[in-house]
């Protein structure tokens, strides 16, 4: 399965890569090289099994939390290493009604984000809150979804991919009609729906090439669709609005091409409570 991932998502990104080369387009270039970095390092995580796996989730926290943290009047180490506490101890330490608990916290701090104005958003206090409930709580969920089956995390990241490649590579160059001009202006109606026809792709080729989704019914195959189509583009959207109220465009330039490492993995934050809540409370595509 995870050959068949890697393989796969080698010939949709080199490709890019080729013809960006070819036509010069050094945005594109960079896009698609930081993107095989990433692909090469989630690959061996996977592989190396669950230990691997939580340093690497670790890795994009404290990178998540150093980002954020430069944008407030704290030390952004202290900063890390106060969320990496918290997080290694509630790794281990952790049972179900404290997993309840963080998925019904990560809802109020989602909320909070889309609600709150700028002169609340820029405390100390909702930087704390966010690291606490969004931040640590989801890279808790990745690793609860890896414990779960590691294909969950394959299938979140493909979907996930090709949703972001589709709206980006075909809504720049058809978008026309804004979907949120006051919070992310780049977001198009062509460029959503193009991500969608990403997500059917995704789900077609989890089916075929990487048959994860074999033994799936066509209503789940619509459940995974609509969670992907909607909250990975409220996850978009959600950062986005962090950032406009942050008044930056991105979080960091530690990814190039994509900006900061938040910029890259929003959406997979915020859909792996979701994804949980799928899989391990209402039905199971794991035999």
């Amino acid at each position: 399965m995870l050959l068949s991932f890697y393989l796969l998502s080698l010939s949709f990104i080199l490709p890019v890569l080729v013809v960006s080369l070819i036509q010069k387009k050094r945005e594109k270039i960079i896009r698609s090289l930081t993107l095989l970095v990433i692909l090469h390092i989630l690959c061996l995580a996977i592989w190396q099994g669950i230990s691997s796996f939580i340093l690497f989730v670790t890795s994009v926290l404290c990178l998540s939390v150093y980002e954020l943290s430069s944008y407030y009047k704290i030390n952004c180490l202290i900063g890390v290493l106060i969320n990496v506490l918290v997080f290694e101890i509630l790794v281990f330490n952790h049972n179900q009604q404290m997993l309840q608990w963080a998925i019904v916290s990560f809802f109020i701090i989602s909320v909070v984000t889309f609600t709150a104005n700028k002169v609340n958003i820029r405390t100390i206090l909702y930087l704390f809150g966010f690291s606490t409930c969004f931040l640590i709580t989801c890279s808790i969920f990745l690793i609860e979804l890896f414990k779960i089956n590691s294909k969950t995390i394959i299938l979140i990241f493909l979907l996930l991919q090709l949703n972001d490649s589709f709206s980006y590579l075909f809504g720049k160059k058809f978008g026309r009609t804004k979907l949120f001009p006051t919070i992310s202006p780049n977001k198009t109606l062509e460029g959503y729906l193009c991500g969608a026809v990403g997500i059917i792709l995704g789900i077609f080729l989890l089916h075929t090439l990487i048959p994860i989704l074999s033994k799936q019914t066509f209503v789940q195959d619509i459940t995974i669709f609509l969670v992907v189509l909607v909250f990975a583009n409220m996850g978009d959207l959600l950062l986005s609005s962090l950032k406009r109220k942050l008044g930056i465009k991105d979080f960091s330039h530690i990814l190039a091409g994509h900006g900061g490492v938040l910029d890259r993995f929003d959406n997979i934050f915020f859909v792996a409570p979701i994804f949980y809540l799928l899989f391990a409370c209402y039905f199971t595509i794991f035999n």
